[in-house]
C-alpha cells in the first residue's frame, strides 16, 4: 500500500466458486478409484478378498490416495482465499494466486480506467448473482484487469467506476481543469458507457 492510501473494497470470489471446483475435484479423486477397483473386481484380473484384506500394500495405497485427495483441497482452497481483488482510492490490486507459492500481483490506477463489461454465464451464476467484471483500461486490451467469480458484480462495477470519476475529478481540479460553464436550458446529460 502507498502512504496515504485508504482501502475501499476488499473482493474474493463468490462462494459458489470454490463449491464448484472442490465438488469436481472430489468427484474426480474420490469416485474414479471406486469405479477402477470396482473394474477390476469384476474383470476377475485381481480378487475381492485381496483389495479389501488389511494387507500393508493395501493401507498403503489407500492413506496415499487420502494424502493426494487432501492435498488438492488444501490447494483449491488456498488458490480461492488468496484471490484477491483490492479496491483503493487510487487503483485497484489484482492478486492472483497461481500455484501454492506463486502469485501474480498487477495494480490498475483508477484514473486509466475506462470502461467495465459484466458477463455472467449460466442460470446459477444468474441466480445467485456473480459473474466476470472485465475493466478496459488506456492501453492494449490483454492487459485489461479481470476479475473473475466477484459477487454482485453490478454493483461492484458501478463503484469502480463512480471511484474513477471522482479520481479523475480530483485530478482535473489539482491541474486546474475546470469544464466548460453550461446554459442549464441546454445542458446535455453526459454517460459514462457502463454506468
Amino acid at each position: 500500500m502507498q502512504e496515504g492510501e485508504d482501502i475501499q473494497m476488499k473482493l474474493r470470489k463468490h462462494w459458489f466458486v470454490l463449491l464448484r471446483d472442490q465438488g469436481a475435484a472430489v468427484i474426480i479423486s474420490g469416485v474414479i478409484p471406486f469405479i477402477l477397483i470396482l473394474l477390476i473386481i469384476i474383470s476377475g484380473a485381481v480378487s475381492r478378498e485381496v483389495i479389501v484384506a488389511d494387507t500393508p500394500i493395501t493401507v498403503y495405497i489407500i492413506a496415499l490416495w487420502l494424502v493426494i485427495v487432501t492435498m488438492t483441497a488444501a490447494n483449491l482452497w488456498t488458490n480461492y482465499y488468496l484471490d484477491l481483488w483490492i479496491v483503493t482510492d487510487r487503483r485497484i490490486i489484482n492478486v492472483e494466486q497461481l500455484r501454492l507459492f506463486h502469485r501474480n500481483v498487477t495494480t490498475l490506477p483508477l484514473d486509466r480506467i475506462q470502461d467495465a463489461v459484466i458477463e455472467t454465464h449460466g442460470v446459477i451464476a444468474t441466480l445467485l448473482d456473480f459473474g466476470t467484471i472485465r475493466i478496459h483500461s488506456a492501453g492494449p486490451a490483454e492487459n485489461d484487469t479481470i476479475i473473475e467469480g466477484i459477487p454482485h458484480p453490478g454493483q461492484v462495477k458501478a463503484e469502480i467506476l463512480e471511484r474513477a470519476l471522482k479520481k479523475i475529478g480530483e485530478e482535473d481540479e489539482r491541474d486546474g481543469f475546470k469544464p466548460p460553464a453550461t446554459d442549464p436550458k441546454n445542458a446535455r446529460t453526459h454517460r459514462v458507457h457502463g454506468v
